[in-house]
This record gives structure tokens, sequence and C-alpha cells, in this order.
């Protein structure tokens, strides 16, 4: 049973209230370490010392793709540093245990304000020194402006870190827009901010969404021209804003489903948007072949590469893989590549978001395999000595795609 959330708190404070409450600052934990900090940020922040040495660990939801050293069903758990030792590893266990023993009782509406807000500019990369790879792009001149979502603390270290790179930004507070478009009761905190190279353009983004907002309507009814106007002033190709104007009210695993459907070739690499934290591109595609698409992700790879080659390397890597994406919400993502099998899939890496039919079939048949091949409308898992998992996969349930 979920657990009701005070008004008066940001979603992360909730968050670290319910995770958290019966293990307070200072209370001893095993082998002698105490916990020192607990910080309430985007990622939330926890510190355990004994004597003279720290412990620094964080925990973020499952939708960030961050290697961790433990995951539970809505967080990921890791630490900094060198690897633990098995002292401080008991530690780790107890935050994974409390965790674990907890997530459930955080309300929906409340965990997914946390899970699909920006993530924090230094866990995403660093992207030429400045952290975000949409500024990068704004920088380079692939586009006027960019737009995301903060909140709390995070918002003015934001701020003030573009302004750092002499880049101009505008804020509009995201209360009222998200109450247009959800039920739940937004973060008194949430704001919208624009990023540009010019003051000018900042400010042509912050105007064409207050349009946007003035010209759509609560009934999810398309705002027309509006959107228009704001996917030109953040560099959104047309066929794209064409594509999910008449779709604003659909959830984000159906806008991308829609997009796969429209997909005649193979999708590119350049295009997965599957973790918007580290998509090349920051749109919702019209499909995964999108010509105009893929010369902005091209030209931003190519930028990235001329400032951090190994970071582009490593982003292009992660890129490729498979994805079954399920109709009725929800994805498994394996990371890889084809083999010299026709129509075979070899991965080495499986994550998963959402729900969907048999989901718990599918993860464990992911985990216990290590490829994958799609026969018609049958999914097959191979793994060593001939194990084998199939499940029906025709249109009506989901759809199973090679980034390439």
């Amino acid at each position: 049973m979920s657990i009701n959330v005070d008004r008066s708190e940001t979603s992360v404070e909730a968050i670290v209230r319910i995770l958290f409450g019966g293990v307070p600052v200072g209370e001893p934990l095993a082998s002698g370490w105490v916990i020192t900090q607990i910080a309430a940020e985007a990622i939330i922040r926890l510190t355990a010392t004994k004597g003279d040495t720290q412990l620094r660990m964080w925990v973020c939801p499952t939708t960030r793709e961050i290697p961790a050293y433990r995951s539970t069903a809505r967080f990921r758990i890791g630490y900094e540093g060198s690897r633990a030792d098995e002292d401080a590893l008991r530690v780790l266990d107890q935050v994974v245990a409390a965790v674990a023993r907890n997530e459930a009782a955080i309300p929906d509406a409340t965990y997914r304000r946390v899970a699909d807000a920006g993530i924090p500019l230094d866990m995403a990369g660093d992207y030429g020194g400045l952290g975000d790879l949409q500024w990068l792009a704004v920088r380079a001149g692939l586009k006027p402006a960019c737009r995301q979502h903060f909140g709390g603390a995070m918002l003015q270290r934001v701020i003030a870190r573009a302004e750092a790179a002499h880049l101009h930004v505008e804020c509009l507070p995201a209360a009222e827009y998200l109450s247009l478009w959800t039920e739940s009761a937004a973060g008194g905190d949430d704001t919208l901010i624009f990023v540009a190279a010019t003051p000018a353009a900042a400010k042509a983004a912050l105007e064409a969404e207050r349009v946007f907002l003035r010209s759509a309507a609560p009934s999810h009814q398309t705002a027309g021209d509006a959107d228009e106007v704001l996917g030109r002033a953040l560099g959104y190709p047309s066929c794209c804003v064409q594509f999910f104007a008449p779709r604003v009210a659909y959830s984000i695993p159906r806008l991308q489903f829609a997009a796969f459907e429209r997909t005649e070739g193979r999708p590119s690499f350049l295009l997965n948007n599957i973790d918007l934290t580290r998509a090349l591109v920051p749109h919702y595609v019209c499909r995964y072949d999108c010509p105009a698409s893929m010369r902005y992700a091209r030209a931003l790879l190519a930028e990235l590469e001329r400032v951090d080659p190994h970071g582009a390397a490593t982003l292009a890597t992660s890129l490729h893989g498979l994805l079954v994406l399920f109709r009725d919400g929800g994805y498994l993502w394996l990371r890889g590549e084809t083999t010299g099998d026709p129509g075979t899939f070899a991965f080495s890496g499986v994550s998963s978001s959402g729900e969907w039919p048999e989901r718990a079939a599918w993860l464990q048949a992911a985990e216990e395999s290590d490829r994958f091949v799609l026969e018609g409308t049958r999914a097959r898992f191979l793994g060593d000595g001939g194990r084998t998992h199939t499940f029906a996969l025709p249109s009506t349930v989901g759809i199973a795609r090679v980034f390439a």
C-alpha cells in the first residue's frame, strides 16, 4: 500500500522519507558504520562513515541506464570509488534491503515524476565540458535551443552550470504545464528550462512554449500551428512535429510503438531514444529511419567525436542493440550485435522498463540466454546447453527490431 505524500515535500524528499525513514542519520549500521548524510537530490546520495573512512552511495530509478551494484524493482543502488571491501559491502546490502523493503509504498505518481526527470548532468557524461549532450548541440549550432525539466536544488545548479558555459537560460514554471496533461499533482518546483546560445533563441523557445500552452486544450486536442512554432524553436524536424501533433496525448511507449510501425528500413542506432537521457535525438521521431533526424544525430555524434572521441565511441556502442517493444507498454532491451547466423542476435546485457504480459518469464529467459532469434511471430531465447525459451510475438503483442 502506498503512503500519502505531503504536498510541501518535493517528490525526491518523499521518496527519501519512505525509503530511509527507518535509517535516520546517525544510526549505526553493520560493522560500526554510521550513516552521516542523506541528500534528497535527483540522484539520492548517502554517506556512511567508519572512523576516517567514508563510503559514498547513490540510489536512482531503474529508468537511468547507470551501472550499479544492485537493482531492485524500481531502483539502482551503487557506490563511488574503487571496489568496496566486504565490510563496506555489508553496508551496501543493508541499503539495498531497505530500498527493496520500502519501495512499493512509494505512490506511482511520485515515483514517475522522479523516474522521468532529466538525469543530473554529472552522471550523464562530460560532452566537451558541458555535461549535457543537447547543450553540445546548441553550442555547435545544430539546433536553436533545447528544453529540459528540473526542480529543487538541481534547478539552480543547472542554471549556474549553463551560465558558466556562456549559454543562456529562460525558465517556465511547469506545474501549470503538467496539470494539462496529467491527473497527478505536479511538484511546486517543477520547472522547464530553455537553454540556447543566445538570449533571443532562449526567449523564442520560451514564448513558443507559452503559445503552445495557451493553444492546447485540457481535452488533449492538438495545438495546431503552435506545435510547428515550438518545434522550430527547438530545432525538431517538421516531419517529426507533424507526426507528434495529432498524438500529443499519447504515452511515451505508445508514441514509440507508432513510430516503429511506420519504420520501413532498419532502425538506426542514431535514433535510439529509448533512454532519452543518453539519446542523440531529444524528440519523438516520426519513424526510426527518419532522414532528417538521422542528419541531425549524425552531425551531433561527429561534434562529440571532435571534443571527446572516447565518449563518442562509448555512446555509439551503447545505442546498438535489439529492442522488444510491447504494445501494452514496456520494453526489453538487449545490448549486443547481430551474428553471422541470419536472424540471430547475440547479447551481453539486459535491461527493461514498464509492464507487459508474461514480463517475469521474458526477463528470466533473457537472463538465462545469450542469443535471440525472431522467427515469424515467434521469439526464441537460446542459451548454453541447448536451453530454449519461446514466446509468441505477433504484431498485436509487440515488435522486435535491431538498432544498427
